[in-house]
């Protein structure tokens, strides 16, 4: 019989998985609160482009992040839980880019959250990126970005600005990948089709 080893890839990203699906949903953003860590946000809406995730059988994410713990010191091992509002702050800026787009409302997302000792954010993050697959982190980046400031405003618009327009700051941006192209990511990564590299 092989010997139980509770930092096993599989035990860990197990127990990562299940700590965060028996948080209860809260609405985005939800209260506040302290801590950081890593969090999974759902669509419950309408939008047909949509539809394959919104009718499982599960709730999957459309998104999944985390928010580091800021102002540790050089040498912290991180084994000190976060007494900040990082992960509160991040769920509250993914609210307001929602609330922005004009194709989104907010009423149709949710959000589950994990406070997660800063040393294994990294990880956690990961596992649940790897069992998620969510479709706005493969097939539409930038919906985690946030105003990058006038003089940088040159580069491509974002695939998430493109496919949910409305946040002020990328309406001036360069024109990134089409909008066809894009929704035709989103739909083989909904239907198990998409390449991995996506």
């Amino acid at each position: 019989m092989e010997a139980y080893d509770p930092l096993d890839y599989e035990t860990l990203a197990d127990n990562i998985v299940r700590a965060l699906e028996s948080r209860p949903l809260s609405t985005l953003p939800p209260d506040r609160f302290v801590g950081a860590g890593v969090y999974a946000v759902y669509y419950t809406g309408r939008l047909e482009m949509y539809a394959p995730l919104v009718a499982r059988d599960e709730l999957l994410p459309i998104y999944v992040g985390s928010a580091a713990a800021g102002g540790g010191r050089k040498g912290e091992p991180g084994f000190a839980p976060s007494r900040g509002y990082e992960l509160h702050r991040r769920l509250t800026k993914h609210a307001e880019s929602v609330d922005a787009a004009t194709n989104l409302e907010l009423k149709d997302f949710k959000c589950r959250y994990l406070v997660v000792l800063p040393a294994w954010i990294v990880v956690a993050e990961r596992i649940l990126l790897t069992k998620y697959q969510p479709v706005w982190n493969r097939a539409c980046d930038g919906f985690g970005m946030h105003d990058v400031g006038e003089r940088r405003r040159t580069g491509k618009r974002p695939r998430w600005d493109t496919l949910h327009p409305g946040r002020h700051w990328s309406a001036n941006m360069s024109p990134g990948d089409s909008l066809e192209d894009i929704m035709r990511d989103v739909a083989q990564v909904l239907c198990g089709t998409a390449p991995p590299e996506l």
